[in-house]
C-alpha cells in the first residue's frame, strides 16, 4: 500500500513547510514537514485510525497533526490524502 496526495494536498503541503521554514527555520520546517509525511505514512498503514468526518464526503476521515488537520480517504491500494488544513480553517470551504 502507498499514500497519494491530492494537487490541493500536495499544494498545502507545500504552503505548510514554505509558512514553518519562513516563520520558525529550516530546522523546524523540515522537522515538521518529517512529521507530516509519518501521519501520511501511519494512516497509510492504519487507515481507520482517524475519525469519520463523512458529513464533509462519503468515506472521509481525518487526523489531527499538531496545528493541521488530515483529511483522507481509505482506498483498496491505500490512502488518498484530500487536503491538509490549519486546524482554524473551515473543511466546509477548502473541501
Amino acid at each position: 500500500m502507498s499514500y497519494r496526495l491530492s494537487r490541493e494536498a500536495q499544494a498545502d503541503v507545500e504552503a505548510i513547510y514554505r509558512h514553518s521554514y519562513d516563520q520558525f527555520g529550516e530546522r523546524q520546517g523540515d522537522l515538521y514537514y518529517e512529521g507530516l509525511v509519518e501521519r501520511f505514512e501511519w494512516l497509510d498503514d492504519h487507515p481507520l485510525f482517524g475519525r469519520s468526518a463523512s458529513e464533509l464526503a462519503p468515506g472521509l476521515r481525518r487526523s489531527e497533526y499538531q496545528s493541521h488537520v488530515v483529511f483522507y480517504l481509505p482506498e483498496a491500494s491505500g490512502v488518498l490524502i484530500v487536503r491538509v488544513l490549519h486546524v482554524h480553517m473551515d473543511p466546509g470551504q477548502h473541501l
